[in-house]
């Protein structure tokens, strides 16, 4: 409860629609018979959803925040269902979840900055 409190309901709805839809994903090419899937996986999903669970971590109650990271999710599952389902599927689309975390990292540290220059100058506004 406390984790719903502090992230709030919506931060929780992205982040856990986010992960249930990379781990679908990931399954295709899965390996579960294997020890080094059962540790690698763990460390993997987590380079792979910390572009999104960043920001709504140290942001929490920002609407901003919020709604950036659900479209950058958006579109971020979208590329990798076009690469891993669409029609141009190749041995090396699972590649994708190597790389498109260091694409998504741009746009979530920007998303950051703004929010702390809005908030810096909203705060500043508000108290003079």
């Amino acid at each position: 409860m406390r984790v719903a409190k502090y992230l709030g309901i919506p931060n929780l709805l992205v982040m856990f629609g986010y992960g249930a839809a990379l781990l679908i994903m990931f399954f295709p090419g899965a390996n579960p018979a294997s020890l080094f899937w059962w540790v690698a996986t763990p460390l993997f999903f987590a380079w792979c959803v910390a572009p999104i669970y960043i920001p709504m971590i140290v942001a929490p109650k920002s609407w901003l925040v919020t709604i950036a990271s659900l479209c950058l999710a958006l579109y971020g599952l979208n590329i990798y269902a076009e690469a891993m389902f669409g029609p141009g599927v190749r041995s090396t689309s699972g590649l994708i979840f190597a790389f498109f975390p260091l694409h998504q990292s741009v746009p979530a540290a920007i998303l950051l900055l703004v929010h702390y220059v809005v908030q810096y100058f909203w705060n500043r506004l508000v108290d003079e």
